[in-house]
């Protein structure tokens, strides 16, 4: 990669410098590929994360695949009462 920016075409700027447009669509999905959250002092008094590391031992799946199906499944059923 370049570390000026081309003349022509779609362009981003990352760390590594100048992303022609033919990889744009390959930076976006690297980019919404990740999810963080943030979880308050409030919520964390609930111990979310030490329940879903035992939840996922018992059931045999990461606390990524038990927080995704949770989410899907949360999107799932209030999409249906908009």
């Amino acid at each position: 990669m370049s570390q000026s920016p081309p003349r022509s075409g779609l362009l981003i700027l990352c760390r590594m410098g100048w992303i022609p447009d033919e990889a744009v669509k390959m930076v976006k999905k690297m980019i919404t590929d990740k999810l963080s959250i943030y979880v308050s002092q409030k919520k964390m008094e609930e111990r979310p994360v030490e329940r879903l590391m035992k939840l996922g031992a018992k059931k045999d799946r990461s606390i990524n695949y038990l927080v995704a199906e949770a989410i899907l499944e949360y999107l799932n059923r209030e999409e249906k009462n908009v």
